[in-house]
């Protein structure tokens, strides 16, 4: 396997898990919402660690009263050489009630490319979703992504150690007018080992790494 392909792959494992959430309610019927959002594991550089700065702009549409639509480009990969399309949505199952959360679904699948041999990758991931209302425009949420490696051989066709990479998460979402700006921690790949992965990453014992996201969103 070659070098750029190698790249492809490792950028992967944290890549995509480092995608903040993109609806964790769906956005209303025929209404549509731009985001941008930035952040991703925590990384030592220059001997402090700071967030990778993987970045994504989306455009989601409400397409029915429980579930909305989105698509999404992710330009930190493209400095690289790699381009990677997002797809996917939300389904709300129930309204919160008093201290009952709102719980919703958020399948998504990421396509990824260098244009080259071998350098076209497809993961599927599947979000489950828990919200609160705090008070009418400030949401509590939390989480968990279940990201999937199809593929049974990885970098240097060795055999995949982890076909599912599973992130916890917590964030609050603001709203104001039609503005909202969402805040989100994440604990990537918890089930991965990451004592021996470049660059140096904070984990929990040893395990994935941790790190924030912030978003930025504009409905209409």
């Amino acid at each position: 396997m070659n070098k750029s392909v190698c790249l492809l792959v490792l950028l992967s494992i944290f890549h995509f898990s480092c995608s903040g959430s993109r609806s964790i309610r769906p956005v209303a019927r025929d209404h549509d919402r731009i985001d941008i959002s930035l952040g991703g594991p925590l990384v030592k550089a220059g001997g402090i660690y700071v967030p990778a700065p993987v970045s994504s702009i989306g455009y989601t549409r409400g397409i029915a009263a429980n579930a909305d639509a989105h698509v999404a480009l992710h330009p930190t990969a493209a400095l690289y050489g790699i381009m990677v399309l997002e797809a996917g949505g939300c389904y709300l199952v129930n309204q919160p009630d008093k201290l009952t959360p709102a719980f919703s679904l958020s399948p998504r699948f990421f396509l990824m490319t260098q244009f080259k041999h071998d350098s076209w990758r497809f993961y599927p991931d599947l979000q489950f979703n828990l919200s609160w209302d705090l008070k009418k425009d400030w949401m509590l949420y939390t989480g968990l992504s279940t990201f999937f490696e199809l593929r049974s051989k990885g970098t240097a066709n060795r055999t995949q150690q982890y076909n599912i990479l599973i992130s916890p998460l917590l964030g609050t979402e603001f709203k104001w007018e039609n503005y909202q700006m969402q805040f989100e921690f994440r604990w990537y790949a918890a089930n991965a080992n990451s004592a021996y992965v470049a660059p140096d990453y904070i984990g929990i014992s040893n395990n994935g790494a941790i790190g924030p996201i912030i978003s930025l969103k504009r409905t209409w």
